[in-house]
């Protein structure tokens, strides 16, 4: 990666290679072999937040965090010039986008408009640094690609680096709104640069950090947006459902508060599928009834049979053991039919809650495998269960992952 300038709405930086500036960064001597430094330049009215910044980060070290060494005004002015330490940073990332695309190649998206496995992980990174910062109290009130700068690496991708230099300490009157500002900054990010239209997936994972990344950051943003919804399996699908259900009442909230919808009628009962899928199960429970109900009067008759014999006053003994093993026989076999019955499939759903949609999809697809012919017919496999959620609510990952996020 060339070394190169970037002239961004707040700052600029450069490489310099100057012993006056040398001695303002230590008193060692270097001799003649002076090595680059890194100066980012700002205005006046931009010192006290940067004393501020380098004051608050100067005790915390992390492999993505750029080392602010100290900061000076220009001889005969009063620009603020700032010193990066050398070693940490090679260029910006807008420069090597911007080189990138110069040479024809986008960095940032796919030909299909998701995000290239380059830029994703940059984001992620991000977004790894900003936990461990909000953890520390800590955050920065303004952040965008002039605070992104890149690290080469040998065979390799180049690694992020950031610059905080607007920070401010984390308290309870200001929290949300520099949460706020933050998750907006980040959204900005991911947007700013990208040369073909972001597909589905990607907009609903940008939209994901602008807004509900707020609740998870601090605690495992990176985690939660390594594993956004944008290319989820059948099997990455079914898992969250299961893992989902049964859930907290927090949850169960979260949940009943989206744009999750019953798919239902013009009368506003369910969907006629719905109504189809719940006639079946009706029928099959009073069939499961009638057995279970036909069992238990052959119990009660053999119960019966049994007290009778047992207080029969008979010459031949013999002949009551034997009449009294046929009928343990019996209870037996009643007792092996009645546990090898069907258990009844609950139903009971209400359609103004979206929580309950997704508890009988999760439901239809666990228990799939143990119900009878006439209904899995109709529900056809468990990837047309997960389908036909889909259908009724297209985004429905989407908006079950940013209410919930993992689980």
């Amino acid at each position: 990666m060339q070394r190169e300038g970037y002239k961004g709405p707040h700052c600029r930086f450069r490489w310099v290679k100057n012993k006056a500036v040398q001695r303002k960064i230590s008193s060692r001597e270097h001799g003649d072999s002076v090595p680059y430094q890194v100066l980012v330049f700002y205005q006046p009215e931009d010192r006290a937040d940067l004393l501020r910044s380098i004051e608050l980060m100067r005790t915390w070290k992390h492999p993505n965090l750029l080392v602010m060494e100290t900061l000076y005004k220009e001889t005969g002015n009063q620009v603020q010039r700032l010193v990066l330490s050398p070693d940490t940073v090679n260029g910006s990332l807008q420069g090597y986008i911007n080189s990138r695309k110069e040479k024809g190649e986008d960095v940032i998206s796919k030909a299909n408009g998701s995000f290239t496995d380059f830029f994703l992980k940059m984001i992620l990174d991000l977004c790894a640094v900003l936990d461990q910062m909000v953890k520390r109290r800590v955050c920065p009130r303004k952040l965008g690609m002039q605070n992104l700068y890149l690290k080469s690496v040998e065979n390799a991708e180049p690694e992020l680096k950031i610059l905080f230099d607007k920070v401010d300490c984390l308290h309870e009157s200001n929290k949300k709104q520099l949460l706020t500002t933050l998750c907006t900054d980040i959204k900005a990010i991911c947007t700013s640069n990208g040369s073909v239209p972001k597909d589905v997936g990607t907009e609903a994972f940008c939209n994901f950090l602008g807004k509900e990344a707020m609740m998870f950051i601090g605690r495992n943003l990176a985690k939660t947006a390594r594993h956004y919804p944008i290319m989820w399996t059948n099997v990455q699908k079914s898992k969250y459902l299961i893992d989902l259900i049964p859930s907290s009442v927090d949850v169960r909230k979260a949940i009943n508060e989206t744009r999750i919808v019953w798919p239902t009628s013009k009368d506003g009962d369910m969907c006629q599928e719905l109504q189809e899928l719940k006639k079946r199960v009706d029928a099959e429970n009073y069939n499961i009834k009638k057995e279970r109900q036909a069992l238990e009067e052959q119990k009660q008759h053999l119960e019966e049979e049994k007290a009778k014999i047992i207080h029969e006053k008979v010459d031949d003994e013999e002949s009551r053991k034997k009449r009294l093993a046929m009928i343990e026989e019996h209870l037996a076999k009643n007792q092996q039919d009645t546990y090898k019955l069907r258990p009844e499939i609950n139903w009971n759903y209400n359609i103004k809650y979206a929580h309950d949609l997704i508890r009988l999809t999760r439901n239809l697809w666990k228990h799939y495998d143990t119900y009878p012919l006439t209904i899995k017919t109709f529900l056809k496999s468990k990837d047309e269960i997960l389908a036909a959620l889909e259908k009724w609510c297209p985004n429905v990952w989407f908006l079950l992952y940013n209410a919930v996020g993992l689980v």
